[in-house]
């Protein structure tokens, strides 16, 4: 071989083994803290100032360094105070419907009389009706 064709492919040789190293690279992943100080985990090439861990080259290893430096992110207590806050909200609900319960039934009995007096009422307006309307005579 000529040396020029030597050095040609040793140069194939080398752009060949960086191409291969670039995308043998892959992805890689980086714990980090955002701005309401959420734990999360992103793709990423380099660390970033938010950086807490990583980077990683498997999701599954930065998943182990997130649940070792962040062990209940900002979200999960967020989650958790609003699951509470709903029991709590359920129960009360409950002991205010046992409480107006009572005051329903009232509340239906007292309709239920208004509504035949009502009807008593408007079967005497008709008969007053009745009497002071003229008779039809054919």
């Amino acid at each position: 071989m000529k040396p020029k064709q030597v050095v040609g492919l040793f140069i194939c040789v080398i752009c060949l083994l960086s191409t291969v190293v670039t995308y043998a690279d892959g992805d890689s992943w980086i714990v980090i803290k955002d701005k309401d100080n959420a734990c999360k985990i992103i793709k990423a090439h380099e660390k970033t100032a938010d950086t807490i861990a990583g980077p990683f080259s498997r999701k599954e290893h930065a998943e182990e360094a997130l649940s070792k430096t962040c062990p209940k992110s900002t979200v999960e207590k967020l989650k958790e105070k609003a699951a509470e806050g709903f029991e709590k909200a359920k129960t009360e609900a409950e002991k205010l419907k046992e409480k107006a319960a009572p005051g329903i039934e009232k509340a239906k009995d007292a309709a239920e009389k208004l509504k035949e007096k009502a009807g008593e009422g408007i079967d005497k307006a008709r008969e007053m009706i009745k009497d002071h309307l003229p008779d039809k005579k054919n």
